[in-house]
């Protein structure tokens, strides 16, 4: 339960922070390219699956 309210937090801080849909708040195709820029900024990664079943 605290994970998920941890999460839930953390993911309305994130869109909360970036405040809109610049060039910053695209979303990245390349896995290391967007992790090492996650590492430079100091923020976290969002990894999105999706599956059609």
């Amino acid at each position: 339960m605290k994970t998920t309210i941890l999460a839930a937090v953390l993911m309305v801080a994130g869109c909360a922070e970036q405040g809109g849909t610049g060039a910053s708040g695209a979303w990245r195709t390349d896995y290391a390219g967007a992790l090492a820029e996650a590492k430079s900024a100091g923020k976290p990664v969002l990894l999105d699956f999706h599956a059609d079943w």
